[in-house]
């Protein structure tokens, strides 16, 4: 198989996230019946619940993290935030983070943001990270220009995002999209 008929085969067959070599989409997507399951209905609100957005920044590839918003807009009408993500890189390795955050598109460097679903008030921080801890963040995988392991495939922030956002899912954490929610992407404008 030559190397074109495998990057159409990936492009084809991956789900989330694509990786940035083979693909240069502004934000990649989930699959829907990851977001909403026919046999669930959604009934969450912003009064009880936080909108858990899958969040693009400017990069070489773009940065993805989950942001969640999480505070009411300041008198400089600025939104704030949570953002789970991972920091460093394939050469030194990366760290799982949680920082207060702007809403991304608000940010110098956002570019994209999804409604991937909703997470209830309650202790939504410690539930959110208690995931995320189980998911381990990309490990060195480049020493300068030499590759570690070259029979394993890469893997980066939008990897470990995936896996979180499917690993929220599947924990209940992560509350799919009800039938009136929007979950295109929003680019900055």
């Amino acid at each position: 198989m030559s190397g074109r008929q495998r990057l159409g085969r990936y492009k084809q067959d991956a789900e989330f996230p694509r990786c940035p070599r083979l693909s240069t989409t502004k934000i990649t997507t989930l699959p829907n019946h990851l977001l909403s399951p026919p046999h669930i209905i959604n009934m969450a609100s912003e009064q009880t619940h936080h909108r858990v957005l899958l969040a693009s920044y400017l990069g070489s590839p773009n940065h993805h993290g989950i942001y969640v918003e999480s505070e009411t807009a300041t008198t400089t009408n600025e939104r704030w935030g949570r953002l789970f993500h991972v920091i460093g890189s394939l050469q030194s390795g990366m760290a799982f983070e949680v920082k207060r955050a702007i809403y991304p598109l608000e940010s110098p460097s956002g570019e994209s943001v999804r409604h991937v679903g909703w997470v209830a008030h309650d202790n939504f921080i410690q539930r959110i990270e208690g995931v995320c801890a189980n998911i381990p963040p990309p490990n060195k995988q480049f020493d300068f220009m030499r590759r570690l392991f070259p029979n394993e495939p890469l893997r980066h922030c939008q990897h470990w995002v995936a896996e979180v956002v499917r690993a929220l899912i599947d924990s209940g954490v992560l509350e799919p999209l009800g039938p009136l929610d929007n979950g295109e992407t929003v680019f900055r404008s």
